[in-house]
């Protein structure tokens, strides 16, 4: 998937400090800032999709992420910069294919992941194509073989040789490498998806601004300022995928004036605080449609 928000330019200016990398890093991927709990909130946008349904599956990803144990693999020699394709100390991961949709659903950024082990008898990144990986029962090619965790992760393919660009804050997203039909592919991670009771796919709640009347838009997902988070990375609720409920501001409070999600049903709001309660429920007390945005998130603690 490619990530939603737009290549951002190599000079930094004040005019467009939301949207500009550190001089010289290019090509660079910035940080989109957001509010939650009343703070400044960093996060890298993985992209959006629309409509999605109520009950989303562990099975809407569709690909496969190989992660291989320690000792997996026999570590070779040092990395050198200048000559060598890949280092040989650690096994990349490995993906069955780019994440994507099957034909029947949604394109999702979303991999299940299966824990792979090797013999130790191969060189650690000798394993690079899912041919590598079989089963316990029928070990593959090279004699790795894994099984289904149940997990599912957010994983996001991105440019190998992207720059990511926090701006100043204490994000810290790593890029990653991985293999897939024998090709280096990098990627970013947002992490293992929560399960709700039933063992579907967790999401969390978010509010994006939408400008006031009579302009009659709705914000871009991808304006500064102009999401709000009702969980962090840590928190018990936080999922890394976001329904975003439409709230339009009053002209007297422009964005970056709310900075925090309430629920009124269970606690008083603040003035900078969006009720979330009021969007999740009409006046009769029923449960609103879901939102049109859900969001594909990739943060850390911060």
């Amino acid at each position: 998937m490619i990530p939603a928000t737009e290549p951002t330019t190599t000079k930094a200016t004040t005019a467009a400090a939301d949207r500009t990398c550190a001089a010289g890093s290019s090509p660079c991927y910035s940080a989109q800032l957001g509010y939650a709990k009343g703070k400044p909130f960093y996060f890298y946008n993985a992209g959006t999709l629309t409509r999605l349904p109520a009950k989303l599956t562990p099975a809407m990803g569709s690909a496969l992420i190989y992660k291989f144990e320690d000792k997996a693999c026999n570590p070779g020699k040092a990395f050198d910069a200048v000559h060598d394709a890949y280092p040989q100390a650690i096994q990349f991961p490995i993906f069955t294919q780019l994440p994507g949709g099957n034909s029947t659903g949604p394109v999702l950024p979303l991999m299940r992941r299966n824990s792979a082990s090797g013999q130790g008898a191969y060189t650690c990144n000798a394993y690079k194509t899912a041919t590598s990986v079989g089963s316990a029962d029928h070990p593959g090619l090279l004699g790795a073989k894994a099984q289904l965790t149940g997990d599912v992760e957010l994983d996001m393919p991105v440019d190998l040789t992207l720059t990511l660009y926090p701006r100043g804050s204490a994000l810290n997203v790593p890029i990653q490498r991985a293999w897939v039909h024998n090709l280096q592919l990098a990627y970013v991670s947002g992490g293992t998806l929560p399960l709700d009771a039933a063992g579907n796919l967790k999401t969390m709640n978010g509010v994006i601004l939408d400008p006031p009347l009579p302009t009659g838009t709705f914000a871009r997902v991808t304006d500064a300022k102009a999401v709000l988070f009702d969980a962090t990375p840590g928190d018990p609720d936080y999922s890394p995928l976001v329904r975003l409920w439409d709230f339009t501001y009053p002209a007297t409070q422009p964005l970056g004036t709310f900075k925090g999600i309430c629920h009124s049903k269970t606690a008083p709001c603040g003035a900078s605080d969006v009720d979330l309660d009021a969007l999740l429920f009409d006046v009769d007390g029923k449960p609103n449609a879901l939102p049109f945005n859900t969001l594909f998130l990739v943060a850390s603690p911060q």
